[in-house]
């Protein structure tokens, strides 16, 4: 099962940076205007909602890493890449257990990514953040799966339909 601590990261860093329209949240965010205004309206207690979801809602783009193209000089990472680097690593962290599960939750398509980011360090991290090779985007529309007054179950039921291409239910 998910741990949820990654998740709440990704989805709290990216209300936060909606709401104060910061520069960043295109940069490492890839959502459609109504998912940005979901973000905008939504409770603490609908992005919960989401991220008690036994699966990730946000799938992580990773570009193809070359790790020789990562190295360079230390610089000190803005608080933008600082917070990426930080999510990435609760992401590896969450991962680390089951790799293969780990790449379906969070939509990791290529193993060898997957790997990278299991052993890759903060520093390694930071590098990839800083050059912009990461970005999150939902794997359906938010306002789809969080729904007010339904069961856990039901709320499960309506991600596994739109996961495999099908319409809620209710």
């Amino acid at each position: 099962m998910l741990d949820n601590y990654a998740l709440n990261l990704v989805l709290h860093t990216a209300k936060d940076w909606a709401s104060t329209n910061n520069g960043s949240f295109g940069r490492f965010f890839s959502l459609d205007q109504v998912d940005r205004q979901w973000l905008l309206d939504c409770s603490d207690a609908d992005l919960q909602s989401l991220a008690d979801l036994p699966t990730s809602i946000i799938q992580v783009n990773l570009d193809e890493i070359r790790p020789k193209e990562l190295a360079g000089s230390a610089v000190m990472p803005t608080a933008e890449v600082a917070a990426i680097s930080g999510i990435l690593g609760a992401i590896a962290e969450n991962i680390r257990s089951n790799v293969r599960v780990g790449m379906i939750a969070w939509g990791i398509s290529s193993k060898t990514n997957a790997d990278w980011l299991c052993n890759s360090s903060l520093k390694d991290r930071i590098a990839l953040a800083s050059q912009g090779k990461v970005t999150f985007s939902p794997r359906t529309p938010f306002n789809r799966i969080a729904r007010q007054n339904q069961s856990g179950t039901d709320l499960m039921a309506n991600l596994m339909r739109i996961l495999s291409g099908g319409k809620v239910s209710g």
